[in-house]
């Protein structure tokens, strides 16, 4: 019987992106590089900021630099356009409402993370917030998902984690626990299917579904 579920956040709770590549083109400007895509932001998500910066700039921009731009903007810029992907908030009061354990693990920083939730009324659901600083250690790692675990209380066979990247399949499977991988964030189903998550859903609605296979 599942009881605990791991959720990450961008892609799979909210839609980020928006304001990520806004911030991304600040740094990139300010930093004598080219402005990217949404499209290209998108692709490039998941990995934590510090990757993310080296992929757009082809490993050749100061990184300290560069980072500093992005977190001074996005800091002051977190929730312009991002919103929770339509059906989240309904599927996370159905959750509650069964007793089940919430939490979220991020390749984003724990401050910001929370101050998106707390923008759009979501953090009370969570008993945990982790980042990328946090536990000092990012997916796909499972160090920081088996940290997070035992200070919920949960075991392998009971916790669930919910996400859209790869990053999400890979610690779901380094840490040996089940994952549900999501469609309408940021990864094609194509893509998602030849990570061999435990299932694949294509909307909100069917994230009720897959959790109860589970139970």
């Amino acid at each position: 019987m599942i009881n605990t579920l791991i959720f990450d956040l961008d892609g799979t709770l909210v839609d980020t992106s928006g304001d990520i590549t806004d911030a991304a083109n600040y740094s990139l400007e300010k930093n004598g590089f080219p402005a990217i895509t949404q499209k290209t932001c998108i692709r490039l998500i998941g990995d934590g900021l510090d990757q993310f910066l080296m992929e757009v700039t082809n490993k050749k921009g100061n990184l300290q630099q560069l980072r500093a731009s992005y977190l001074y903007y996005y800091s002051q810029n977190l929730v312009n356009k991002t919103k929770p992907y339509p059906g989240i908030k309904e599927l996370l009061s159905w959750l509650k409402e069964k007793g089940l354990t919430l939490a979220i693990l991020t390749n984003k920083r724990e401050d910001l993370s929370l101050e998106i939730l707390e923008c759009h009324d979501m953090v009370g659901y969570f008993d945990i917030v982790a980042g990328e600083d946090t536990y000092h250690v990012r997916k796909p790692d499972p160090k920081g998902l088996l940290t997070l675990m035992d200070q919920l209380g949960g075991d392998k066979d009971t916790t669930l984690f919910v996400g859209d990247g790869d990053t999400d399949i890979k610690v779901s499977q380094n840490g040996g626990i089940k994952v549900i991988a999501v469609t309408y964030g940021y990864r094609a189903r194509d893509e998602l299917s030849k990570l061999n998550p435990d299932y694949i859903v294509d909307s909100v609605s069917d994230i009720k579904t897959a959790i109860k296979t589970f139970s």
